[in-house]
């Protein structure tokens, strides 16, 4: 008897797993900024970093990626993910490495930085507030696409051959 593949979740507990991993990202960019921090309170006068310093802002981005490729590479799952019984793998099942998962942390990352900028422009009245909706365009048509997708895939699901499964409680 031949295995079944393994459901994927529905798009609520997608999204679920993706808030638990949005805190997670939030207090993980607390911890990264007073390591930011430290150099520039012993080495200059400054007692802040400059809001939008592109330098900052790579490091976030760096630490947030970094956070993801450890989970997808060392278990298919992020903390978030474990919680709702998700695992992300290849097109055959197998868990991340190489390609797909450098491909497919690009894209999420991509998709991170939409939603920082978006979230910036929309708050800011530095900002014409059509600038913070162009950057939600990637992330809506994305979860919209997974919304059709027979597979529920999300776009960076589809373009780094990857697919998210909802494991089984007896598993």
């Amino acid at each position: 008897m031949t295995e079944q593949p393994l459901p994927p979740p529905g798009f609520v507990i997608r999204m679920a797993a993706a808030l638990y991993d949005g805190l997670l990202v939030i207090a993980l960019w607390m911890v990264a900024a007073l390591l930011a921090l430290l150099p520039v309170w012993a080495f200059s006068d400054a007692e802040y970093i400059p809001a939008g310093n592109p330098l900052f802002q790579a490091w976030l981005v760096v630490v947030t990626g970094l956070f993801f490729a450890w989970f997808w590479a060392r278990a298919g799952q992020t903390l978030g993910m474990k919680a709702w019984r998700l695992r992300v793998v290849d097109q055959q099942g197998r868990g991340l490495s190489g390609r797909p998962l450098w491909l497919r942390l690009a894209l999420v990352l991509v998709m991170v930085v939409a939603l920082i900028y978006a979230t910036t422009f929309l708050t800011s009245e530095m900002w014409p507030n059509w600038l913070g909706v162009l950057c939600l365009v990637p992330v809506v048509i994305s979860c919209c696409w997974a919304l059709v997708d027979p597979e529920r895939r999300m776009l960076h699901d589809i373009l780094s051959g990857t697919r998210v499964i909802r494991i089984p409680r007896s598993v």
